[in-house]
């Protein structure tokens, strides 16, 4: 059974999704092109693989037509970057928001 909330994404499936985002629902095809004209070495097979792991993870959707598979994401890339953010506050601050935005603040130049 799936959980409720989609697991965070590898840094190499953030690619992927960042793709999609950008071109909207495509093909392994077209993803696997937007990543060679990105130079990420990667074969057909490896991203095509990669986006069977994230349609099982639930990162993707795949909408089956006749002619070929079309994925898209399954969350918005404002809803994955708050589970991230949130995800970064909760590991690395310990949930507390006010020590992220101190170091932020710091961080200014």
């Amino acid at each position: 059974m799936k959980s409720s909330q989609s697991p965070l994404p590898t840094p190499k499936e953030l690619l992927i999704l960042s793709v999609l985002w950008q071109l909207g629902p495509t093909t392994v095809r077209a993803v696997h092109e937007h990543l060679k004209q990105r130079r990420q070495t990667t074969t057909y097979t490896t991203t095509l693989k990669m986006m069977q792991v994230m349609l099982d993870k639930d990162l993707l959707v795949k909408n089956s037509e006749p002619v070929a598979h079309i994925y898209t994401t399954r969350l918005s890339k404002e809803t994955t970057q708050k589970q991230l953010i949130r995800n970064l506050i909760d590991r690395g601050f310990y949930g507390r928001l006010e020590d992220l935005k101190q170091l932020l603040e710091k961080m200014k130049p």
